[in-house]
């Protein structure tokens, strides 16, 4: 925790420093994500929660009471047991209760030890199952639900809409992309500035052509 306060502190330092207005501007902004809702991106205490089998799969939940279980009987690894539950529940509890916006990403930072309880709950599993192939067929329902290649299939390749990626905005993202891979040769001058591209596509123009870009 020190070393990531030292670098983000000389990193602070030196925006201030050099941008103030900018630095006040984004400090300030980023600090909002507490105090309200910023676009819209809200939820009640048990947002997370709910999102809890889209991040980490669908036997996400068993395998992590199977976890803690294996751990609750291991004396000499009490001192990592406290900090890996530790670790997920202060994480959960200040994004979900203090925190008014909230997103995804706020919580992956308490990924590592969620997945490590994870991994214990598969062990436990594998000691039950004595026969290599049971093993096998386990893991593969695992990885399965972690990666979910049905909804890889209905968007990638029927084209179909899914709770998680819109298939219909497939065509006009493969037409913006196009556009931004043939920005270069339309002879703008170096300073060229884009305006009001598609949310988050403005990334993606910066990358094809070199220009600076914003979305909206």
């Amino acid at each position: 925790m020190l070393i990531a306060l030292l670098m983000g502190s000389i990193w602070y330092a030196f925006i201030f420093q050099a941008y103030p207005i900018e630095a006040r501007y984004e400090w300030d902004y980023n600090f909002s994500h507490l105090t309200e809702v910023v676009k819209g991106s809200g939820g009640d205490v048990l947002h997370y929660i709910k999102m809890f089998h889209w991040q980490y799969g669908l036997l996400a939940w068993p395998l992590l009471m199977l976890g803690i279980y294996k751990l609750r009987d291991q004396v000499e690894e009490s001192y990592h047991r406290k900090y890996l539950m530790l670790g997920i529940i202060v994480v959960y509890i200040f994004f979900s209760v203090v925190a008014k916006t909230q997103l995804s990403a706020y919580v992956l930072i308490a990924s590592l030890p969620i997945f490590l309880l994870m991994a214990a709950g598969m062990i436990k599993v594998g000691t039950f199952l004595k026969k290599p192939i049971y093993k096998w067929v386990f893991s593969t329902m695992v990885v399965y639900s972690l990666l979910s290649p049905h909804n890889l299939g209905l968007v990638h390749i029927e084209n179909k809409q899914t709770n998680l990626v819109g298939a219909e905005h497939f065509p006009a993202k493969k037409h913006n992309t196009a556009i931004y891979r043939s920005l270069p040769s339309y002879g703008l001058s170096e300073g060229t500035i884009l305006f009001n591209l598609p949310e988050f596509e403005d990334v993606e123009c910066m990358f094809w052509s070199g220009f600076n870009s914003y979305h909206w």
